[in-house]
């Protein structure tokens, strides 16, 4: 397919209310070995009037209950029955860097290797270009200075910050 200009995308959802570390490097093993050139990984995301917002509010999972700001798969809004949503959010970091670390430049080559493609996969491709390489280039510099906490949370502060609607 690859030959063909198709580039193979994927997504995972973590932090249902059943997994915990070993089922969710299983779900990243699984993707991993599908051998996906992007892999989006997001949060659980309880949206209202669903059946899994009603089970997380029930077991008392849910911890952010109004703040939709929040509800894009970027963060943990939920715990799970064995993780609270600081772990989850090292996890994701960890596992990602583990089982896909070596697929960015992949990824970044087949983009840009079928630039019509991509630009029709991404709703606004244009605007994805710039952070991807910013995430390429400077993604590495930061790492050197940042341990994996700090790294994380830099990253949910500019996410929170791209998520402010002057509504």
């Amino acid at each position: 397919m690859r030959e063909n200009g198709i580039v193979l995308a994927g997504g995972l959802i973590i932090g249902n209310p059943g997994d915990d570390y070993e089922s969710i490097e299983e779900t990243f093993k699984f993707a991993r070995d599908l051998k996906i050139d992007f892999c989006g990984i997001q949060f659980l995301v309880p949206y209202p009037k669903t059946a899994i917002r009603k089970k997380l509010l029930e077991s008392g999972l849910l911890i952010n209950k109004d703040n939709y700001k929040l509800y894009d798969g970027g963060f943990a809004i939920a715990r799970t029955k064995y993780l609270n949503e600081k772990e989850l959010r090292l996890i994701k970091y960890k596992l990602a860097k583990k089982y896909f670390k070596n697929r960015k430049v992949n990824t970044f080559t087949a983009l840009m290797k079928h630039k019509k493609t991509s630009l029709k996969l991404f709703k606004g491709g244009v605007r994805l270009l710039p952070d991807l390489i910013s995430f390429l280039l400077f993604g590495k510099i930061k790492r050197l200075f940042l341990n994996e906490n700090k790294i994380v949370n830099l990253h949910l502060r500019k996410k929170l910050k791209a998520n402010e609607f002057n509504i």
